[in-house]
């Protein structure tokens, strides 16, 4: 959950535990998108890395959202409900073509 509100906010996303890097790969994401803690030999070793960080480091994290776009799953379910309510607020004459079924029962 902490992950994917990185991902879908402007935070660097760190990666730490449940899932090993290949997962993350896996979902398009590479070692210049997401800072994954198993990569530092400590806390004090990703700490250093996190204050010493320069912006141009910390903006290469956030190049992939040029090109990729991370979904969540929640995003991916509302995706027909915000489509429905779009088609819901234009005019009739500009809504997709609607199609009506007969009895569904046979």
């Amino acid at each position: 959950e902490k992950f994917t509100r990185a991902m879908t906010s402007n935070m660097v996303p760190l990666a730490l535990g449940g899932n090993d890097f290949e997962d993350y790969e896996a979902m398009g994401m590479t070692r210049r998108d997401v800072i994954y803690v198993d990569d530092f030999s400590n806390v004090s070793a990703l700490a250093s890395y996190l204050k010493n960080m320069d912006d141009a480091t910390y903006n290469g994290y956030h190049a992939w959202r040029q090109t990729k776009r991370y979904r969540s799953g929640k995003e991916d379910a509302q995706q027909p409900y915000c489509e429905l309510c779009q088609q819901l607020h234009l005019k009739p004459e500009l809504q997709k073509p609607t199609r009506t079924f007969g009895d569904l029962v046979r």
